[in-house]
């Protein structure tokens, strides 16, 4: 029973009653309709025994407005308990400061939504999630929790109420059930009505919030590596840009990859700027193979969901230099000759990517191409060169580029002389006179080619002298013979030993050396004569000081050329 004591009129529809004991709770929903006068009672009927437990409970904010207990006996005849419900004085004060204080509502301690953000691959599988809910005391298990998943139609995301149970007294747990529904979207799970064994109804609450995000970004409209084409210059920063899909949510990677003609590949990452329409980055390239590299590119969202992928504007990478086989000069006239350029490269080259310099004692007076080959991984280029002289001349290639710009050359040489061998052989301007009485003469003369020429016969005139005999005889006919001395030894050997009685070397007359004297390129030999006698055999003949004497000497070489030159010791 429940009796209004006394105060104001109470709307009857405001509180209700809930009557329990040690195991069981009834609740008793408007337990008066209409107004609730001073000394109105009402009277509710129940079976529970042991302590019973009697409370009006304010509607609105879930307090206790009054309660009363009593120890009712083991009976099977209904029994008719009463609690008293203090009426709310006219004052501020609430009626329940004069009551025993409400217990505090039960409350969700922790949530769980396992595999969340829920992304597009696991909605269009239509994925199922157990949302487990621990309240931080016991609950009524036969009051199932209400649960609303706030931000999203029930097409994309259901709660299964069907299938909610109590694990335990303090765990709930129920399925969400998710469906592509192209959302990306916070969810907030709220949770109401559910009861601790008391009755006492939990507050509202939001459990935990979560991301559906089923929605997939749209493709790249274009992707494209900068510049045309990738070069050993610029492998190490190649530019690669996207043209950004056309609607963004502010969420996207942007991912792309380049792969080599031999499959290996290098991925870099970078955040959509959504105010912007191209994303652009930057790789370095040096460990991808010579080749074609192929960029492909896809956006992803921050949870996973990825657009379709686009490949497109296949990039040539050539970073290898052509390789200089060889470059050979060949002599084909006095004033003329062609050098040959062999090389091995990828791409086809033209006479526009090389470049040669040409030295020498004289100029270059006309230049023709004979010769240029392409065709496969091979490149022959052949050229003519005439130039004003005789002489020897150096060739050098100062540069050979492929299609991508990659240089070969690195300074290859070759060398061609033009002309008998008298063009190269010049005399040194230092002729001087030996011997006690300066009746011998030696000079030197040099070899200007980088090959060997060999003097082959001597001739020596002077008014001065009219014989040359040789010094000494066998063993000690050493520097005073006449001879040519260079890389190898040419003696002009007279076998007239002065003091042997026999007649010398006759002045004006040519004499073959015992063997060819060979000047090798680029050095010095020396011509040795003595000693200039005046006429007369033997020991009859007298030294001549051949100092401030003009002498003219012719010499012969193998190639059938001479060259003569007048000296004065």
């Amino acid at each position: 029973m429940i009796t209004h004591n006394g105060g104001d009129t109470i709307d009857g529809r405001a509180f209700d009653v809930s009557i329990r004991n040690e195991t069981a709770s009834q609740r008793y929903e408007s337990a008066v309709t209409g107004p609730f006068e001073p000394t109105d009672t009402v009277r509710l009927s129940h079976s529970y025994t042991g302590t019973v437990t009697v409370l009006a409970v304010a509607v609105d904010s879930n307090t206790v407005l009054g309660r009363e207990s009593r120890t009712v006996a083991t009976d099977p005849t209904p029994t008719t308990d009463t609690a008293t419900a203090t009426p709310a004085p006219e004052t501020e004060t609430p009626a329940t400061e004069t009551a025993t204080p409400a217990p505090e509502p039960p409350a969700i301690d922790s949530a769980t939504l396992p595999g969340t953000p829920i992304d597009d691959t696991e909605a269009n599988n239509n994925v199922e999630r157990t949302l487990t809910l621990t309240f931080d005391t016991e609950m009524d298990q036969t009051v199932a929790p209400s649960i609303e998943l706030d931000g999203v139609t029930e097409s994309s995301a259901t709660v299964v109420t069907a299938d909610g149970t109590w694990t335990t007294a303090k765990t709930y747990e129920v399925p969400v059930r998710f469906a592509d529904n192209d959302v990306d979207e916070t969810v907030d799970a709220k949770v109401s009505e559910a009861q601790d064994p008391d009755g006492t109804e939990m507050s509202p609450q939001t459990a935990l919030s979560f991301v559906l995000d089923s929605r997939s970004p749209g493709e790249v409209n274009n992707v494209v590596v900068e510049p045309d084409a990738i070069t050993k210059a610029n492998q190490n920063a190649v530019d690669v840009t996207i043209t950004n899909p056309d609607s963004l949510d502010g969420d996207e990677t942007a991912r792309v990859t380049l792969t080599d003609q031999t499959g290996n590949d290098i991925t870099r990452s970078a955040t959509i700027d959504p105010a912007t329409d191209e994303t652009t980055l930057t790789f370095d390239t040096s460990s991808l193979a010579d080749g074609t590299v192929t960029p492909t590119a896809v956006v992803e969202d921050d949870v996973g969901n990825r657009g379709d992928s686009v490949t497109n504007d296949q990039t040539p990478k050539d970073t290898t230099a052509p390789v200089v086989d060889s470059v050979t000069a060949t002599e084909t006239g006095s004033r003329t000759f062609t050098v040959t350029l062999e090389a091995t490269e990828q791409t086809s080259m033209q006479a526009s990517d090389v470049t040669l310099g040409v030295s020498g004692p004289g100029t270059v007076e006309n230049v023709e191409q004979v010769n240029l080959d392409n065709s496969g991984s091979s490149f022959t280029y052949k050229v003519r060169y005439t130039v004003s002289q005789p002489g020897e001349y150096t060739v050098t290639l100062s540069k050979l580029t492929d299609a991508y710009g990659n240089d070969g050359a690195t300074g290859q040489t070759a060398t061609v002389a033009l002309g008998d061998a008298a063009d190269f052989i010049r005399y040194t301007g230092d002729a001087d006179t030996f011997g006690s009485d300066g009746s011998g003469v030696a000079l030197s003369i040099e070899n200007t080619a980088s090959t060997a020429v060999s003097v082959r016969n001597v001739t020596v005139s002077t008014d001065a002298a009219s014989t040359l005999f040789e010094s000494g005889s066998g063993s000690t006919q050493t520097d005073h013979e006449i001879r040519v001395v260079g890389a190898s030894t040419g003696v002009w050997d007279t076998n007239k030993e002065r003091n042997a009685g026999k007649d010398g070397y006759q002045i004006g007359s040519t004499a073959v050396l015992s063997d060819a004297a060979t000047v090798s390129g680029t050095s010095t030999a020396e011509v040795t004569m003595y000693e200039f006698l005046t006429s007369g055999k033997g020991n009859s003949g007298k030294p001549v000081d051949m100092a401030g004497e003009e002498i003219t000497i012719t010499l012969g070489f193998s190639d059938g050329s001479e060259l003569t030159f007048t000296v004065t010791p």
